[in-house]
């Protein structure tokens, strides 16, 4: 990062499962181009708006099993400055997760089409002339027998490392399971909202 809360840096995304076989079927019946584009569309809808991602090689897509990975150069402005502090947020692939969070009621079976587990980790280099002020506490969000997440965070010498965990084994629920399944998504929300929060050094010197 900059010290004007410009982020720049590379991205790889690594799935296997039904979206690896679906990118590898992709691959066997239509143009390049498509597949280019859902691929494309998929980093999209995992960043924040404000991050443009110029995709490169996607590998595995000749294999039966194993990953697909996907590389990325990325760049955008996330952090906020206010005053001798910047605020960007915490979890650079999980801030636009609102699912469920929003609804207050659903009448018809809800299909999750498959569980999942997705793991990020990013690792943010501070900008020059500043150091972390706060970090996003350790989470363990559990829903027995349906779904947990896992947040943790590592700093160091200019440096943090974030990762966020999330496993869910639910795929087909009741209607009257909604209201639990609503209650879960909002707590995640709230927790995927949290900031980083970064101060000058000259601040920290002063405090």
């Amino acid at each position: 990062m900059d010290g004007q809360g410009k982020v720049t840096g590379s991205i790889k995304l690594i799935v296997s499962g039904p979206k690896a076989l679906e990118w590898r079927q992709l691959n066997l019946t239509a143009d390049p181009a498509v597949l280019r584009r859902e691929v494309s569309g998929t980093l999209a809808a995992l960043l924040p708006e404000q991050i443009s991602a110029e995709m490169g090689e996607i590998q595995g897509l000749g294999s039966s099993n194993g990953y697909v990975s996907v590389s990325a150069r990325i760049e955008g402005l996330i952090g906020t400055l206010e005053g001798k502090r910047m605020l960007l947020p915490a979890f650079l692939f999980s801030t636009r997760d609102g699912q469920f969070a929003v609804a207050e009621q659903r009448e018809a079976p809800i299909d999750l089409h498959y569980s999942e587990q997705v793991i990020d980790d990013a690792v943010y280099h501070l900008p020059q002339g500043f150091v972390l002020e706060s970090a996003p506490q350790p989470v363990q969000l559990a829903w027995p027998e349906h779904a947990a997440l896992v947040v943790k965070t590592q700093p160091g010498a200019g440096v943090i490392e974030i990762k966020h965990i999330f496993a869910r084994a639910s795929v087909l629920m009741d209607a009257k399971e909604y209201a639990a399944l609503r209650d879960y998504y909002q707590k995640m929300a709230a927790t995927n909202q949290q900031r980083l929060v970064l101060s000058s050094a000259a601040m920290a010197a002063q405090n």
